[in-house]
């Protein structure tokens, strides 16, 4: 039987000129937390996390633009930057004038741009497998970048299998963990017209991150770099990167874990960045 996508859960909101999907949870008094997921991701990307942060945090989960259920509009960019003003934008028209912010692989460039450029917006900052440093990226990654040939493979050729051998060969360290309903959910995101296009801008975007140096040198939020050991996109090895270029920056590395600590490593993740946020926090 095909796979139907389930309609969206959360909530819509415009915000700089776009349609916006995201899922508010957790009690409205509380600290607020923005999650922010990768490239080819959704909402869905922090599902086994989102109870225990909303027993602490007023979360805000945020589908990108091109993503789950947000507009995904040709004329949008899909630039680190640009995707940051959004960010921005939405916090502004959801009524949030600060809060702590934690994004995951693209959505971790994202948030180290909107820290360096929104600081005032900014409590505490969480980057998880963070885009950050100029890296290698895989041989799927780099074929889609290609000029003309990479938006071929792209919109045309790039099928649910492919999107499986990536997830289980390079997401995940424990391929067992990525199931089949994760595949199909993300796979019934991407695989719309404007949703391919999005994402074959997003790459090409990516290619080239040598820029964003200049803007993590500017961070000044408490800043917690999370990574998975071992994985297989972005490495390691540059977690120690930001710790260098962030004042203050301190680091959890979660061991035998891959690119998504919150789907294979649940309780280290929910524990270490509770641990962050709460530190310093006021009692009553």
């Amino acid at each position: 039987m095909a796979f139907v996508l389930p309609p969206a859960n959360g909530k819509f909101i415009h915000a700089g000129g776009l349609a916006l999907h995201y899922i508010e949870d957790g009690v409205s008094t509380a600290p607020p937390l923005l999650l922010i997921h990768g490239l080819l991701a959704s909402t869905d990307a922090y599902e086994k996390v989102r109870a225990r942060l909303a027993a602490k945090y007023h979360l805000f989960i945020l589908d990108l633009p091109g993503h789950g259920y947000s507009d995904k509009r040709d004329d949008f960019s899909m630039t680190l930057a640009d995707q940051a003003a959004t960010v921005a934008a939405f916090m502004e028209a959801v009524g949030l004038t600060k809060a702590s912010v934690a994004g995951q692989s693209m959505g971790g460039g994202i948030s180290l741009v909107f820290a360096a450029r929104y600081p005032e917006k900014v409590d505490k900052l969480v980057v998880i497998d963070s885009i950050s440093y100029p890296f290698k990226m895989s041989l799927k990654g780099r074929l889609a970048t290609i000029p003309v040939l990479g938006s071929f493979l792209v919109n045309k050729l790039y099928n649910r299998k492919i999107l499986e051998l990536f997830i289980k060969d390079e997401v995940y360290y424990d391929a067992s963990l990525a199931s089949a309903n994760e595949v199909d959910l993300m796979y019934a995101h991407f695989n719309t017209p404007a949703a391919r296009r999005a994402m074959h801008r997003a790459l090409v975007h990516l290619a080239d991150v040598s820029w964003l140096a200049t803007d993590i040198k500017k961070i000044r939020a408490e800043t917690l770099v999370v990574w998975g050991s071992e994985d297989a996109i972005n490495p390691v090895e540059l977690a120690d990167l930001l710790l260098k270029d962030i004042p203050g920056s301190r680091k959890l590395i979660i061991e035998k874990c891959g690119h998504l600590p919150m789907n294979e490593a649940a309780d280290a993740f929910c524990e270490g960045i509770i641990g962050f946020l709460d530190e310093g926090a006021k009692t009553e």
